[in-house]
């Protein structure tokens, strides 16, 4: 019975690594053929704590299936929330009023990713406020600060992006299909507006003046 003293020891071993380690002996020990057993010395071993054995393989098997099933579940679970979180983000971009949207993309445009604001900037002042932008520690003239984008607004503006090229795409796929002249028409007009958008969105400008887009 000088093996129950071990088992403080045994504990300190992780049980990612313990676990598995526990199965395959208890496994080996139980699931061997006899011959295998004999040659290595442990068939009377075997016969003597088989039972135990068996115990031990089937309570590590079962923990290590629980384990796995429950890291699945919870990387799973991680996905499903860090969508709808990136749903809800995009949401709140696009409920946005034009004047606070323009300025995000504004900044967007910057070679630097940032704008020069006041810090009396209503604008700047509403949109620090809900965590679209935050402001740089340095400051010119003491009330005028570099404003950067927070991570989700930048993937949000990614994702108008790309939302902008699968529709230009499929307009260019729909207009030659289209017989009535004014739908037609209509749907080159559209066309125009979303080439124009994502022109703007794609384009880098030097400027510190936020101009719109349709």
């Amino acid at each position: 019975m000088d093996w129950l003293s071990k088992i403080p020891n045994w504990v300190k071993i992780p049980v990612k690594i313990l676990l598995p380690a526990l199965a395959i002996f208890s496994g080996f020990i139980v699931l061997a053929s006899d011959n295998v057993l004999e040659y290595l010395n442990l068939l009377e071993f075997e016969q003597r704590n088989g039972f135990a054995f068996a115990i031990v393989f089937l309570i590590c098997v079962s923990l290590i299936v629980c384990y796995i099933a429950s890291y699945l579940v919870d990387i799973f679970v991680k996905q499903i929330k860090a969508v709808l979180l990136k749903e809800k983000m995009y949401k709140k971009f696009n409920n946005l009023q034009d004047v606070y949207k323009n300025t995000l993309i504004q900044i967007y445009r910057q070679p630097t990713k940032s704008l020069k604001m006041e810090m009396s900037n209503s604008v700047a002042a509403y949109l620090t406020a809900i965590r679209a932008i935050d402001r740089s520690e340095l400051s010119d003239m003491g009330y005028i600060f570099d404003y950067f984008l927070q991570p989700w607004v930048v993937m949000s503006i990614e994702r108008l992006i790309e939302e902008n090229k699968k529709y230009i795409k499929k307009l260019e796929k729909a207009i030659p299909k289209i017989k009535d002249k004014d739908e037609q028409n209509e749907l080159k007009e559209n066309l125009k507006v979303c080439r124009a958008n994502l022109e703007y969105l794609t384009s880098i400008d030097g400027s510190n003046n936020c101009n719109e887009w349709e």
